[in-house]
């Protein structure tokens, strides 16, 4: 399978290339008043609103200003992800794949090219989230 890389911090992740619309620059966001703190703002893209999620603390790393957004689908919506760098894309073969039980939003580690990569599973993540939020 695909995977768009990414780093958030000093980790590298990835995500299904088929969920990954696009990558914009953040210059173009707005913060939203009095929404909770996993949300950092909106983005207008395509003349369409889209919320920003925080990924930085979702994943337990310090907030910080990214200099990108990657635009996701969790069907049926689209959102954004603050990342800190764009790595390429990698094809990930299941033997290169070991997955990861108790681990929040993770479906999976995957070593590949030297480098460790923690695929993320973006339902669970969120899902954990709204859990969490109720």
């Amino acid at each position: 399978m695909k995977y768009v890389t990414f780093k958030v911090g000093k980790d590298d992740f990835g995500i299904p290339v088929d969920q990954v619309k696009e990558v914009v620059s953040a210059h173009s966001m707005q913060a939203m008043p009095g929404v909770e703190k996993e949300w950092l703002g909106v983005i207008t893209l395509h003349q369409h609103s889209l919320a920003v999620f925080n990924l930085h603390k979702m994943l337990g790393f310090e907030p910080k200003t990214s200099p990108y957004i990657m635009v996701v689908t969790l069907k049926p919506q689209l959102l954004g992800l603050p990342i800190d760098g764009i790595l390429g894309v990698l094809e990930i073969n299941d033997h290169q794949v070991d997955l990861a039980e108790k681990m929040l939003g993770i479906s999976g580690v995957a070593r590949v090219e030297g480098r460790t990569l923690f695929l993320l599973n973006l339902a669970s993540l969120l899902g954990e989230h709204e859990k969490a939020a109720s």
